[in-house]
């Protein structure tokens, strides 16, 4: 076992923070069967804290994990099939999907068996060693969910164009933007993802601070990269795009059209009960399986019409989000103080007592970002407001992130709910001159 301080934990390095070991678990395709939820459960109660976050990778990550605890914990992920061969392999197996792949009736394709090979063939090749941790692909069906929000290096978007179905093949193109670099059949996608990711390492190797395409394609262009992969391209045929799909909050709730509801907690943290009372309700009203998404929710398919009001009540009765408007959807924060080693600060307490306040200033979408400290590490996007945690009182930026200079330092967050509620009555009155 390899503890380490810094980024991207895993299963065979779990990371040290301020509550002990962090164990993150990478479940294949993004699915968990109720079982394996059940044995989460089990597991954060019995070797960790009791805590379990959902990641915005659609990982699943165990708290307060002990050095005594770390080998008996990682006996039982074994023996319920939720770990890598290695912990190489778990780094390189980075493939977000469509969160409901395989039973989305909006869906261009199923891309289960491109996924499945995808991370098979990333497990495989040792020749990867060197791509970094961070390094991630999406897959998607081009169904209901538009992932086109998730950051990705490699991304593959199912498309129709004329009368087939392809993936439209795109990377980060240096402006904070995808650029389409090609258009390949569902059954070529792993093949072309390894050669992108070889072509990557092999252009990043003496380059310092380049573990993202999108840090590549800022040292070398966009068209160097291209050329670099040499692959045969004619003029992209014309494609069908598709509007009207759903993101974020938009998952949460009973979707009578997919059958399938959506539950959330606040900052994606769930207490091996309410985990398991999810795992359960799975069980009991829909097919048995989970689908983590990238905006922490979990999906809960196969959910008959006549089922959902007593499902949608035995997930309220966990805590669970069901609804959009909820104002706990306006916040999102770091673990903060005392779970990270960096912050000062309670993020994620002090973040929900601003919820309401921090509806004000949009109606939709991230209104406030909590973070501990300067990294802003649980959103590099800018933000309507957002506190940076210092020496145990808040630093506050408008329209920017954690890594602006502030407006103002060192607030109370009494001070900063006045300050909230100012500045939306500010913007309320120049909407309406």
């Amino acid at each position: 076992m390899s503890a380490v301080k810094g980024w991207c934990p895993g299963a065979h390095r779990p990371m040290l923070t301020g509550d002990g070991l962090l164990v993150r678990i990478r479940p294949h395709g993004g699915v968990l069967t109720d079982a394996a939820m059940l044995g989460i459960a089990d597991c954060a109660a019995q070797f960790g804290s009791g805590l379990i976050e959902v990641t915005s990778r659609a990982n699943v990550q165990i708290r307060g994990v002990t050095e005594a605890t770390y080998t008996p914990l990682i006996a039982a992920l074994g023996t319920l099939g939720l770990l890598d061969p290695d912990a190489g392999s778990e780094n390189r197996r980075n493939v977000l999907a469509s969160p409901l792949a395989g039973c989305d009736p909006r869906a261009r394709l199923d891309i289960r068996p491109a996924v499945t090979a995808l991370e098979a063939a990333l497990t495989a090749d040792t020749s990867l060693a060197a791509l970094p941790a961070k390094f991630g692909f999406v897959i998607e069906d081009g169904g209901s969910f538009d992932l086109s929000d998730v950051d990705a290096d490699v991304r593959f978007t199912a498309l129709q164009a004329e009368e087939a179905i392809y993936f439209a093949v795109s990377i980060p193109d240096g402006t904070d933007g995808d650029w389409i670099i090609h258009m390949c059949a569902p059954e070529t996608a792993p093949s072309l993802a390894l050669k992108i990711a070889r072509t990557f390492t092999d252009l990043s190797q003496g380059r310092q601070a380049t573990r993202r395409m999108r840090d590549l394609i800022g040292h070398i262009g966009l068209a160097h990269f291209v050329d670099a992969l040499d692959l045969e391209n004619g003029p992209l045929p014309p494609f069908q795009s598709r509007t009207a799909r759903h993101s974020g909050a938009d998952c949460l709730g009973f979707h009578a059209d997919a059958r399938f509801t959506g539950v959330a907690m606040p900052f994606g943290r769930w207490t091996a009960g309410s985990f398991r009372g999810l795992a359960e309700a799975a069980r009991r009203f829909g097919c048995g399986e989970l689908r983590l998404t990238p905006w922490r929710a979990i999906l809960i398919p196969g959910v008959a019409a006549e089922a959902s009001a007593k499902l949608h009540e035995t997930l309220t009765a966990l805590g669970g989000i069901l609804d959009p408007a909820d104002p706990r959807l306006a916040v999102i924060a770091c673990p903060g103080a005392p779970y990270c080693l960096s912050a000062t600060t309670a993020t994620q307490t002090d973040a929900l007592a601003l919820a309401a306040a921090a509806r004000r200033l949009t109606p939709t979408g991230i209104a406030l970002h909590v973070s501990g400290c300067a990294k802003g590490c649980a959103r590099r996007a800018a933000a309507p407001a957002t506190l940076i945690g210092n020496d145990g009182r808040y630093d506050l930026v408008f329209d920017g992130n954690a890594q602006d200079s502030p407006h103002l330092h060192k607030l109370s967050l009494d001070d900063a709910a006045r300050l909230l509620c100012e500045r939306a009555e500010q913007m309320n009155e120049s909407a309406a001159l």
